[in-house]
């Protein structure tokens, strides 16, 4: 007996080169996303705190909300397609999801302020790129940290 359990797969698990491995579960990788923003809002403030533009104000918890809910949306339009239709993709090498969280933050600025964007300053369009970097990495981060150890077989 080799110890390998005879119960089928199960529905996350994919075959790669003749063996089984299981991919991570959804609910997984959905906690992850959901804490992902938190990247975003760490860049916003630290540039608003390198711009001197903070003031302790209710407005100032607004924009960060909306910075929250910003990434949250871009999260669940470019990144949850790939988790539900490709299962080996909830848990990302971490350049691979620093770039990935790039790609997403820059696309989704770009199609809701293309205008604004375009005429942006270079510092601005660094801060998009840094907040979905930094988004990505708390994303694998946290993913692992939460996701049980992987069977492979």
């Amino acid at each position: 007996m080799t110890g390998r359990s005879s119960e089928p797969p199960r529905r996350t698990t994919a075959i790669i080169f003749g063996r089984f491995v299981v991919a991570m579960k959804i609910t997984h990788a959905l906690r992850g996303l959901l804490v992902a923003p938190i990247g975003s809002v760490i860049v916003t403030l630290l540039f608003m705190v390198f711009a001197q533009q903070i003031q302790a104000s209710i407005g100032f918890l607004f924009v960060l909300a909306l910075v929250w809910m910003f990434s949250l949306a871009a999260g669940f339009l470019f990144v949850l397609p790939f988790f539900v239709f490709l299962p080996r993709s909830r848990n990302p090498p971490f350049w691979v999801a620093a770039l990935w969280g790039a790609a997403t933050a820059v696309t989704s600025a770009l199609l809701l302020f293309r205008p604004q964007f375009r005429i942006a300053t270079p510092l601005a369009k660094a801060s998009f790129v840094i907040q979905g970097a930094l988004s990505g990495l708390i994303y694998v981060a946290v993913v692992r940290r939460m996701a049980p150890p992987r069977w492979q077989g």
